[in-house]
């Protein structure tokens, strides 16, 4: 309550919670137990803020929260600490992100019995720690870990509220989907994976693999979508992705990519006309491209998102690419692409 701006507020024990017997408290309500309004640090300092377990073995008419985060007020989590609602049976939440208010996890445990961290309107970003269901409602009802974070579903829907999930280890996939949109917890740059021997799925940052300038891309299929007549791409990694895909509306734009030695696999999905995406690159007329220094190559088929063997460049205007290196396991490399020659499924140096 004393905490002002820029504070660090840093635990020095573990904080049990007491649920008030209140009759005045609306019945299955959301009831806050503290509320952060200042732009805070929260330094958990390994310790556990949690309901006071006394409860275990009562059942509480409504639904405790632990800490509110209101009033546009922006707190950062870290010390590797435990914010705990596992109490028996009760339906309790961790925090509740009001009022544009923000929360940056940098680390810790959080323990959804419902849910950890809600957000009803505002953001959290979530750089690594443990996302995991309460002992108890993971035995009665394991479908619902997908609830140990969550938005509001009206607020997703209109945008006021954003989970961005850059890093952890959740009991539940959060790239799939968990608010029914396209839209998903995990996002552009970052990968979510299953760890077989934990259980967990892992999210991770991905490494940029382009460079326009001074601006980054974790993909080249951004780096072209973000290109203009004139620009360099600068390829910084080797890397597996989508295929690429350049409109004739798009240009015309005249861009160099420089491999700088390193290869692209595409992987898929593929890309081309409406109906029939099957290409691994796709340049449409006025547009021209030169890709110098590096190897181009595809995923076997079995490994491919989609159908993406089929061809490797289509309706390229004559002259759109400068090819300075070969390009393997390539079944069908040309279509409409007179002005380059062929050589044992290679493209050679015009």
């Amino acid at each position: 309550e004393n905490a002002e701006d820029g504070d660090i507020v840093r635990l020095m024990q573990d904080i049990p919670m007491d649920a008030p017997d209140d009759p005045e408290i609306k019945e299955n309500s959301l009831y806050p137990l503290s509320s952060i309004s200042q732009d805070i640090t929260l330094d958990l300092n390994g310790k556990r803020i949690c309901l006071d377990q006394k409860f275990v073995d009562q059942a509480i008419p409504y639904a405790p929260l632990l800490i509110t985060v209101q009033n546009g007020a922006e707190v950062t989590i870290t010390g590797n600490g435990t914010i705990d609602t596992d109490c028996g049976y009760n339906d309790v939440y961790g925090i509740n992100i009001i009022q544009n208010s923000s929360v940056t996890v940098e680390n810790g445990t959080y323990i959804g019995s419902t849910t950890a961290i809600q957000v009803t309107q505002g953001t959290l970003t979530i750089y690594d720690g443990t996302f995991i269901q309460g002992k108890a409602i993971s035995e009665v009802l394991p479908e619902y870990a997908k609830y140990v974070i969550n938005c509001i579903d009206k607020y997703f829907a209109d945008g006021s509220a954003r989970i961005y999930a850059k890093g952890g280890r959740y009991c539940f996939d959060p790239s799939a989907k968990p608010e029914n949109s396209e839209i998903t917890y995990v996002p552009d740059g970052c990968v979510c994976e299953k760890d077989e021997a934990s259980g967990y799925w892992i999210v991770k940052q991905l490494p940029y693999v382009a460079a326009i300038g001074d601006t980054q891309y974790y993909s080249l299929a951004d780096a072209v979508a973000a290109s203009k007549d004139g620009d360099t791409i600068e390829v910084l990694d080797d890397s597996v992705g989508r295929g690429i895909m350049v409109k004739a509306s798009d240009g015309p734009k005249k861009v160099t990519i420089d491999f700088n030695g390193r290869t692209y696999t595409m992987g898929g999905p593929a890309v081309g006309s409406t109906g029939t995406e099957s290409q691994a690159w796709h340049i449409e007329k006025g547009n021209t491209f030169i890709l110098k220094d590096g190897t181009l190559d595809l995923l076997p088929e079995e490994q491919q998102e989609g159908n993406v063997g089929k061809m490797l460049f289509q309706k390229a205007e004559v002259q759109s690419f400068f090819i300075q290196t070969d390009i393997e396991h390539v079944d069908n490399i040309l279509d409409n692409f007179t002005e380059c020659k062929g050589n044992d499924g290679k493209i050679v140096t015009l």
